[in-house]
């Protein structure tokens, strides 16, 4: 929880649930990780790469994803409240209606 991953290289790491709660993790490269189920509430993944990670079932509560790319990634059943996805690439990404309404909400739509 808070730890800073700047400038290391997380390449073949493996994540199995956990609390990653205000991890830094900034510009990371983390193209199809299994996130399944973790809690990154306040993380920021600003700029880090998660094309077609996998983050069902994640809490990512109030997650900073500026210039993220989600490409792919499956945010099916994930926790956005306070996230605004408008601020990343998420073309192909899968989403609930939860995450649905979400992405319109960060998109300025008034939804009734």
């Amino acid at each position: 929880m808070g730890a800073s991953f700047a400038g290391a290289t997380l390449t073949g790491l493996t994540v199995e649930g956990g609390d990653w709660s205000y991890v830094l993790l900034r510009g990371q490269e983390l193209t199809g990780l299994d996130l399944q189920r973790a809690r990154l509430r306040q993380a920021d993944l600003s700029e880090a790469d998660l094309t077609d990670a996998d983050l069902r079932g994640a809490d990512l509560t109030r997650a900073r994803l500026q210039n993220a790319t989600l490409a792919g990634a499956d945010l099916r059943d994930a926790t956005l409240d306070g996230v605004n996805l408008a601020a990343a690439g998420i073309s192909q990404a899968r989403l609930d209606l939860a995450g649905a309404v979400q992405l319109a909400r960060s998109l300025g739509a008034v939804l009734e």
